[in-house]
């Protein structure tokens, strides 16, 4: 070969100075990449480098001694790492058979690696003397590349998506529009047959349809099945008869109640309904002599939850029924399903509001019937109450007798008490109502608590049992409603008397609370209330079952005492009880005053002198104005009484006779009170007013009224001079 060396054989190779070449194609793979396989003509290994074991797995002992060995069983432990090892193994069998003369070709391995293949023989003196295998690591660009193509895929699959979307989009956008359509009219007019009426115009639109109804369930007249009463319908009538049943229908709604039909079909399956065939489908009912007619039916579900509320029944599509049109109508058969269900819901709306409106009446008019029926109660028990105390009042004032004045004093208290019985039940009515009346002003402490003990004397000593007051040094005048605080110390005090044992110890503690506060403890060493029952005892007409039997009350008042103290922004409440101790406690907003605020001040520190001037009073009863009449004459001698008995005769006395005060009754034959007290206004007389009707209205009209005072008859005689005092001068 002209090189000076000894051919030496290498497999069926003759290659001068082998170890030469074999150490040559050593250092150029060694560090390669590339793995390398050469294998002569009868397919023996006669070189594999480091990097092929790598690449195939091969095994480290099998390298060592695999030169001479055949290339099959060489690579056998490889073969377990390929997807498919036999076209792996016939690929390089065809290569030695001379079936292919290069080779190049990717091999995916278990272990989701890629490996490039190439083949090419090796060619001595013209002949095939043996091959050449060369493997290299692909993954990345393999793994790249499937990328790529799954991309391209994912992006083919976008296109298709969106060209479809594309496709359907007009048809979306119609039906998108036919949506706002109908929710808009809806809201704009509310109106439900127009919104039936345009549905079904609309749906007739959207799928080019001929004619076709709209539906909704409805229990029939016995209320045991659902029936579809017809809302909305084309008018196909096709001779007088149906033109006549037809002009009815928003009248006289048609209801099909049919289930073997086609409508039915659709209402007891909740699944549509289409076909090309409607006269001959199984579930017609065949069509009257006359009907137009049909080419294709479709007849779509209106749902909610699964449950069905409608029909949408249409028919004679331009271009027929597909059987995705119920899919492709959901979102417009939804928004079918949400006017229903709100046109529903405006029904029951109006039902109610009918009923409300109604019951508001019943309940106006029960409350006038109740204030009109108080009103007069209060009027026809105040009117002799007034005579029966006033008459009472004088006969104790003016006898001398010891024995007939405790007689009318006895008289005095059983007709206050029967006026406390009715002023409950009046406080009562006037609590639910809203409308207690509270009228705060200068007031002394003591002197109201003073008061109270006298008014609970009688109770007292019955009861045998002592009553005492503890009121701090600096109690004296607060800004609070004298008459509502005494009614409800006096009834906290009564029953602490009456429920207690006899000869039981009350006591009233007055103390200052934070803020301005006014505490009053009522406690008693009665038998006390179970806990269990603290609630209860605010409830109008409870009564404890033990004592309700020996003790005479009517359980109002805790709750109108309560409910008082409430309208005063205060609070009444039940604080301890146990045997031998129950408190209740009052709190209560209560200002300091001075005495130049108390307009009570000037005639409580005056001396003797009489009072002077003149009073009118207008009241058409003759009892009540002599009561009124004596009772002044009785307390101060020097004021002169005139009386009318018509609000026309108050106007011309008032004009001749010039009073320093008018006491003015509101029921008048003539002319209402409240009128004749807007004149004195304007001609700034004083005035008084003086009615028997305790009820919330009269009082509330009073409350409007500036610088008005409101007495309640029968008018006690310590009342009359107190008015007197602030309105007439000292002589």
């Amino acid at each position: 070969m002209g090189t000076g060396h000894t051919n030496v054989p290498i497999g069926t190779l003759h290659i001068p100075q082998p170890d030469l070449f074999l150490a040559a194609i050593d250092r150029l793979y060694r560090d390669s990449d590339l793995g390398v396989l050469i294998e002569d003509a009868a397919g023996k290994v006669i070189y594999a480098n480091q990097e092929l074991h790598t690449l195939l797995r091969i095994p480290l002992d099998t390298g060592s001694v695999g030169l001479g060995m055949a290339t099959d069983d060489y690579l056998q432990p490889a073969l377990k790492w390929f997807t498919q090892p036999q076209d792996v193994a016939d690929t390089m069998a065809s290569a030695r058979h001379g079936a292919i003369s290069r080779v190049g070709d990717d091999i995916e391995l278990v272990d989701h690696r890629y490996l490039e293949r190439h083949y090419s023989p090796i060619f001595q003196d013209g002949r095939t003397q043996g091959y050449l295998w060369i493997y290299r690591e692909i993954t990345r660009r393999e793994t790249d590349r499937r990328e790529a193509l799954e991309g391209r895929r994912q992006l083919a699959e976008t296109n298709r998506t969106l060209f479809a979307a594309n496709t359907n989009l007009n048809r979306a956008n119609r039906l998108l529009e036919a949506v706002v359509h109908i929710q808009d009219l809806l809201i704009s007019t509310g109106d439900e047959t127009i919104v039936f009426n345009e549905i079904l115009n609309v749906s007739l639109a959207l799928t080019d349809s001929e004619f076709g109804f709209l539906a909704e369930t409805q229990y029939n007249a016995e209320g045991d099945r659902e029936v579809l009463v017809n809302r909305a319908i084309s008018d196909i009538a096709w001779d007088q008869a149906t033109a006549e049943v037809y002009a009815q229908r928003n009248i006289t709604p048609m209801i099909f109640d049919s289930e073997e039909s086609l409508f039915g079909y659709v209402q007891h399956t909740g699944q549509p309904l289409i076909t090309t065939t409607p006269v001959a489908h199984p579930r017609a009912s065949g069509l009257p002599t006359g009907h137009p007619p049909l080419s294709s039916f479709a007849g779509l579900p209106i749902l909610v939850q699964d449950r069905v509320i409608g029909v949408l029944g249409l028919a004679n599509s331009t271009h027929g029924f597909s059987q995705d049109l119920n899919e492709w109508m959901q979102p417009f058969l939804a928004t079918c399903a949400a006017v229903l269900v709100n046109v529903r819901a405006m029904r029951e709306r109006r039902v109610v509001m009918e009923r409300l409106r109604v019951m508001s009446i019943r309940a106006e008019q029960a409350s006038t019937a109740k204030n009109t029926f108080l009103s007069r109660m209060s009027h026809e028990v105040r009117t002799p109450l007034n005579g029966i105390l006033g008459f009472a009042q004088l006969m104790a004032m003016r006898t001398e007798n010891e024995v007939d004045r405790n007689d009318a004093q006895r008289i005095v208290l059983a007709g206050k008490h029967l006026l406390a019985l009715f002023d409950d039940v009046i406080d009562l009515s006037a609590i639910e109502a809203g409308r207690i009346t509270v009228r705060p002003q200068v007031i002394d402490l003591p002197t109201v608590m003073a008061g109270c003990a006298e008014l609970a004397r009688e109770l007292q000593v019955e009861r045998g049992s002592s009553l005492t007051f503890h009121l701090p040094d600096t109690a004296g005048l607060i800004y609070l409603d004298p008459l509502r605080l005494r009614q409800i110390l006096l009834n906290l005090i009564a029953n602490s008397l009456k429920y207690s044992h006899v000869g039981s110890h009350v006591n009233v503690t007055v103390t200052r609370g934070d803020g301005n506060r006014l505490i009053i403890n009522v406690s008693d060493d009665g038998p006390g209330i179970p806990q269990e029952k603290w609630r209860d005892v605010f409830e109008p007409f409870w009564r404890h079952e033990t004592t309700a039997a020996s003790v005479s009350g009517r359980g109002l008042g805790l709750p109108v005492s309560r409910s008082i103290a409430e309208a005063m922004e205060g609070t009444l409440d039940l604080i301890e009880s146990q045997p031998s101790r129950t408190v209740f406690q009052l709190n209560l907003p209560a200002v300091l005053a001075s005495i130049e605020e108390d307009p009570s001040a000037q005639h409580r520190s005056a001396t003797d002198a009489p009072l002077l001037g003149r009073v009118l009073y207008v009241e058409d009863m003759a009892d009540n104005s002599d009561i009124v009449r004596a009772t002044i004459a009785l307390l101060h001698p020097h004021v002169d009484v005139v009386v009318a008995r018509t609000g026309q005769q108050a106007r011309q006395m008032w004009t001749e006779e010039q009073p320093d005060l008018v006491l003015l009754d509101l029921h008048l034959p003539d002319v209402d009170g409240f009128t004749l007290e807007k004149e004195l206004r304007e001609l700034n007389i004083p005035a008084v007013l003086l009615t028997a009707d305790a009820t919330a209205e009269t009082q509330h009209r009073t409350e409007e009224l500036p610088a008005t005072r409101l007495l309640l008859k029968p008018i006690s005689a310590d009342v009359l001079d107190h008015v007197l005092h602030q309105h007439l001068v000292k002589g």
